[in-house]
């Protein structure tokens, strides 16, 4: 064996730690974005297990709540002002929780599942249609999240 052949393969063995190096990288990356987002979702559940658990346990709040879940649009602005900011803010929860789900649920069939959890949670709900409409539009920060939402709201508009 001469040099140079010497030198091809240590610069072949280099370049195979390179590639092996950066594969190793991208796995651990990809790991470190899964559990962060994971560990997100836990918050963002976390948060509307305590928002349900407040509607069980006060029953002045599950009256609120019920009454703006059956209230009409025409109805809302009646409403006191300080419920109405509540009430947005629950429903702001579940846009994020969605949002979550959403970032973390990347195969068709999960994304599908979703999509029905949604549309069954808003269908007969124009109110609270109107209110997630809004706050997809400034609060959702994930594009293909607010497009994906869009669509259902858009599904649900045209079957009123």
């Amino acid at each position: 064996m001469n040099w140079t052949k010497i030198e091809k393969l240590s610069a072949l063995l280099a370049n195979l730690g390179v590639l092996i190096g950066i594969v190793f990288l991208i796995v651990e990356l990809n790991q470190n974005t899964r559990a962060t987002e994971s560990e997100a979702a836990w918050s963002r559940l976390e948060q509307g297990s305590a928002l349900l658990e407040r509607i069980t346990n006060d029953a002045e709040f599950a009256e609120i709540y019920h009454n703006f879940v059956n209230m009409e649009p025409q109805d809302f602005p009646d409403s006191d002002p300080v419920e109405a900011e509540r009430y947005g803010r629950y429903w702001g929860s579940y846009l994020l929780y969605w949002e979550t789900r959403f970032l973390t649920q990347t195969s068709s069939t999960d994304r599908t599942a979703l999509r029905q959890n949604i549309y069954n949670l808003l269908n007969g709900k124009r109110l609270v249609q109107l209110i997630i409409r809004d706050q997809n539009s400034s609060q959702a920060r994930i594009s293909e999240f607010q497009i994906f939402l869009a669509d259902i709201l858009a599904e649900l508009e045209s079957q009123q």
